[in-house]
C-alpha cells in the first residue's frame, strides 16, 4: 500500500498498481526539498559562526594551491589570504613539501567608557602536504608571501642522462 495525500490533504491509500510515476516524483521532490532545507539550517544557522567563518576564509581545512612545471623548476602558489610570514612555515621532506600556517587574532570594539562590548578572540592552524613530481634541488629553493599568496620556487635537479643499453637478440 503506497499513502499519499491528496490536494484537500486527505490520505490516499493506493495499491502498487495505482500508483503513477509522477506520484513518485512529487514524493522524490518533496523528499529532496526537506533534505536540503535541513542541510542549509545546519551549515548555515548563525549559531554556528566558526564554521562559517572558516568555511568563508578558507582556512578550514584546505589551501588552495597551484602547481606549475616551466621546465627547468616548478613553481607553487598557494592562497593565505590574511597570513602573514611569521604565521607561515614551509618544510621538505622526502620530496614531500609542507606548508603549515597558524596564529591566533584578536579584534576588540569599545564604547568611550571602556566597557568591552565586543572582544573577540580566535585561533587557526592548518597544514598541507603535497608529494613533489620530480626531484627538486633543495639548496636552491625560494618562498615569497606577497598580497595573500605563497609563491615557491622549487628548481629541478639537473635530470639524469639515461642510458640506453642495447640488447643483442639471440
Amino acid at each position: 500500500m503506497f499513502k499519499r495525500r491528496n490536494k484537500d490533504m486527505v490520505e490516499v491509500k493506493k495499491t502498487p498498481s495505482e500508483i503513477q510515476v509522477s506520484d513518485l516524483w512529487d514524493d522524490f521532490d518533496k523528499l529532496f526539498t526537506s533534505f536540503r532545507r535541513d542541510m542549509d539550517r545546519l551549515f548555515w544557522d548563525p549559531v554556528l559562526p566558526s564554521l562559517l567563518e572558516d568555511r568563508i576564509s578558507g582556512m578550514g581545512d584546505i589551501m588552495s594551491m597551484d602547481l606549475e612545471d616551466t621546465g627547468d623548476k616548478l613553481i607553487l602558489s598557494v592562497d593565505l589570504p590574511g597570513v602573514s610570514r611569521d604565521q607561515t612555515s614551509i618544510s621538505l621532506e622526502d620530496d614531500v613539501l609542507t606548508i603549515s600556517v597558524g596564529g591566533r587574532e584578536e579584534k576588540e570594539e569599545k564604547r568611550d567608557e571602556g566597557r568591552f562590548l565586543l572582544k573577540e578572540r580566535r585561533s587557526f592552524r592548518s597544514t598541507r602536504s603535497l608529494t613533489l613530481p620530480e626531484e627538486v634541488d633543495e639548496e636552491k629553493i625560494s618562498a615569497n608571501l606577497k598580497d595573500g599568496i605563497l609563491r615557491v620556487e622549487l628548481p629541478k635537479k639537473s635530470p639524469k642522462k639515461k642510458k640506453v643499453k642495447k640488447i643483442k637478440i639471440r
